[in-house]
């Protein structure tokens, strides 16, 4: 219709392009350029969360649905291998609801209830918007002129995800008004449906991936449909008992009927009364971005984890109901995110995550936002792995165990210096708690960062919390050390100082052998697929290189195996160097923690017994210095390469030699879009098309091919092996550098030369009492 402000038209929605330029466009030109789109570019984060909201439910409504009978996963590998939505998809959907997207039209308004009226009228419209009225008390401002309509989209989609409950004016015509109010549901939450929910969600490197990592194909249903898609309500009072439909539904919810007052030129006030109350518990499995709690007894509904509302917990206790890696029970974890937990590894290359969570906090009854917790940190795929899971909740356990011991030391500090938390009341006590927390919040926060980001070691950073919490003065300290109410100073910093040690090393070293029987059950692994492979037809030669043994140990592995007549079809040697990455995550991080017990004081006897570790071995590898010591960029090298002649590979230069190695066509292109990208957010990439991971290390750069340099510099690219070569002086002189300050092993040394381990023992041996 003429005069009005369709949405999928008319600018209203800020993005950010590929170099940052900010841009105000409409629905149709959003989806359009989603793969050029760094992402939504509005500055309040409780704003730009309804937005991907409603562009995640178009992408669910205009992607094809499980009524297709494809393979999901195979459907979603094809989907996130593209660099943008299909133009035409998006046209035929975009039309067919064009005039449901008005936002003043007469007969549907945008996610609005035409005709509706309350005895009160209308209230200024930032009055009506929960966030536009601001945290806390206070009068929100109150423009003198009408909201421009771009604006009053977003405050609209605000309202319905974040409204506050209460007594509210009931709408003309409701059938449960009372005295011209309707009042909050009996036993169900008030609030909007955002407001209920801690959110999580991951975020790719363009708006298009970011759809496709909210676009799970487990919470797809058939029948379902977005809020404009259905019939209005007979009546403009509220609805309860109403199920969600499917994830568009629930992404659309219209929690309260809305109807704004003016026009193009200018929106003067909104009328707001209930609307669909949603029962929490039947979001489960359905909503994409909520995280859950833990079910309170057998066979009860989940509730979603921000009920009740209150103070929300640090991400180092929330990561476990996020990452499902990490969670002992994976379905309290956000649909959207277990879902990429498990596709992205299928889908090739995983550059460019953030990690993004959100919460609101409520006061007294739900009736004003106190705290609005909006983060986003980066975060390297491989915590979604198995592997990367465990070792992520086993730190972040540790973090939180670290608080928990600052916060007790405080307590006994104040005591033994008079003061007398109990007898102040559960207030006092409350306050010491809630400060000591406050002193760990920045850097609980920044160590999460670095940990998800992949940026050290997580022993590392156990240390240095550890560290930091032990260089903290405390204001309760009393001058003298005095034995005071039952308290003594210097045993509860003995007690502090040997907490955080466990949560280092667990109790009595326990980590470290939990470690080292990981790390022979991976070798085990190994070896038994290795076994498996030769029993069906495949040759020692052609496993070597995964396997990371020579062929003379596999011959002796295979001694007294039955081999089948034909091989089988599937490559064994991709799971080979899964599980090699494996082990060699557990080897450096059980490396680090035999450092970090050496620096608490356990001994080397101790540290043997609990690793499993030869006294030589223990003596070589802690007498190197630590990996990333020189440089607090380095990153924590989580896996290997596919092929070890690659390895030190500088991040960029490792790109392009994947580039350079691809088929071109798609994966071409999706190369394309990741070298975009990674220097604003390095990550560890794995491309299907070359086979290649890459680390994010700087150690090793590509060199320009010079008359000066040697055949093999510079040429880091996968390539056959010829006839092993014999090594020359210079080459003699670097071997016995390289393995006499413990650089590389005999083995590392045979990989990078390509030559065998009988030659680098030779090498050494002609060097040996030479100067080099």
């Amino acid at each position: 219709m003429t005069g009005g402000y369709n949405l999928i038209d008319q600018p209203w929605i800020g993005v950010a392009d590929a170099g940052g330029t900010h841009h105000e466009w409409g629905i149709r030109q959003v989806l359009h350029e989603a793969g050029g789109i760094r992402g939504l570019d509005e500055g309040e984060a409780a704003y730009r969360a309804p937005v991907l909201r409603l562009l995640t439910a178009i992408a669910y409504r205009i992607l094809p649905g499980p009524e297709t009978g494809q393979d999901p996963m195979e459907q979603w590998r094809r989907l996130y291998d593209r660099d943008g939505f299909d133009p035409a998809l998006v046209d035929a959907y975009l039309d067919r609801w064009h005039d449901r997207f008005d936002l003043f039209g007469p007969d549907r308004p945008f996610m609005q209830y035409p005709g509706l009226a309350t005895r009160k009228g209308p209230r200024p419209l930032g009055v009506a918007d929960p966030v536009a009225r601001g945290i806390g008390p206070g009068q929100a401002y109150i423009p003198e002129e009408g909201v421009d309509p771009a604006r009053a989209a977003l405050m609209l989609l605000s309202i319905q995800a974040w409204d506050t409950a209460g007594i509210k004016p009931a709408a003309d015509g409701s059938p449960s008004a009372r005295n011209g109010h309707e009042y909050p549901p009996h036993g169900l939450p008030g609030q909007g449906i955002c407001g209920l929910l801690d959110m999580a969600w991951l975020e790719g490197p363009d708006l298009y991936h970011t759809l496709l990592l909210g676009w799970a194909s487990t919470c797809r249903r058939k029948g379902d449909r977005a809020a404009w898609e259905r019939p209005l309500p007979p009546s403009p009072g509220p609805v309860l008992g109403r199920r969600p439909e499917g994830p568009a539904d629930c992404l659309t919810w219209t929690g309260r009927r809305i109807l704004l007052q003016g026009g193009p030129n200018g929106v003067d006030g909104a009328i707001v009364a209930y609307g669909d109350i949603v029962d929490p518990t039947t979001l489960h499995g359905i909503e994409p971005m909520a995280r859950w709690a833990a079910r309170t007894r057998k066979g009860s509904a989940p509730r979603p984890a921000g009920i009740p509302s209150g103070p929300k917990p640090t991400l180092a206790r929330a990561i476990t109901g996020i990452i499902p890696s990490s969670a002992e029970n994976p379905d309290v974890c956000p649909a959207g995110i277990t879902w990429d937990a498990q596709a992205l590894d299928t889908a090739g290359a995983g550059l460019g995550l953030s990690l993004h969570t959100m919460a609101v906090s409520y006061g007294r009854q739900a009736s004003g936002i106190t705290d609005i917790a909006a983060r986003t940190t980066p975060i390297i795929p491989d915590w979604l792995t198995p592997l990367g899971g465990r070792i992520l909740a086993r730190t972040a356990r540790a973090l939180t165990d670290m608080d928990d011991a600052w916060v007790d030391y405080r307590i006994r500090m104040m005591r033994a210096a008079g003061g007398r938390p109990e007898g102040g009341g559960p207030d006092r006590l409350n306050a010491v708690r809630a400060a000591a927390r406050d002193e760990n919040a920045l850097d609980m926060r920044n160590a999460m960062s670095m940990l998800l980001q992949g940026r050290a070691d997580p022993v590392g950073i156990l240390e240095d919390m550890a560290r930091r919490i032990k260089g903290r003065p405390v204001p309760d300290q009393p001058r003298n050390f005095l034995h005071r109410n039952g308290q003594d100073p210097i045993q509860a910093l003995g007690v502090l100082h040997g907490r955080l040690s466990q949560a280092i090393l667990g109790e009595g070293l326990s980590r470290l052998t939990d470690v080292a029987q990981a790390i022979e059950a991976g070798n085990q692994k190994l070896a038994d697929t290795a076994k498996e492979a030769m029993n069906h037809g495949w040759t020692p030669a052609s496993l070597a290189r995964a396997y990371g043994m020579s062929e003379a140990t596999l011959n002796r592995l295979r001694d007294g195996a039955k081999t089948a007549d034909e091989p089988e079809t599937a490559d064994p040697r991709p799971a080979m160097l899964d599980a090699r990455a494996c082990i060699q995550t557990l080897s450096g991080l059980l490396i680090s923690l035999c450092r970090a017990g050496e620096h608490e004081g356990a001994s080397r006897e101790r540290l043997e017994s609990a690793s499993g570790l030869s006294h030589m071995t223990l003596h070589r590898r802690l007498a190197r210095p630590a990996e990333g010591a020189g440089d607090p960029d380095d990153a924590w090298r989580v896996w290997m390469p596919e092929d070890q002649g690659v390895e030190g590979l500088a991040p960029h230069a490792a790109a392009l030699a994947s580039l350079a190695m691809a088929a071109g066509g798609a994966g071409e292109q999706r190369l394309q879009r990741m070298l975009r990208t990674w220097e604003r957010q390095p990550r560890i990439l794995r491309d299907v098309v070359s086979g290649l991971r890459i680390l994010p290390q700087t150690e090793w750069r590509l060199q320009p091919r010079t008359g000066g340099l040697k055949r093999d510099q510079g040429q880091p690219l996968h390539r056959r092996r010829g006839r092993a070569k014999r090594l020359d002086a210079d080459d003699d002189k670097r071997v016995a550098r390289l393995y006499n300050q413990g650089k590389a092993t005999v083995n590392e040394l045979a990989v990078r030369y390509h030559v065998s381990a009988g030659t680098i023992y030779n090498s050494i041996k002609r060097t040996k009492g030479k100067r080099a």
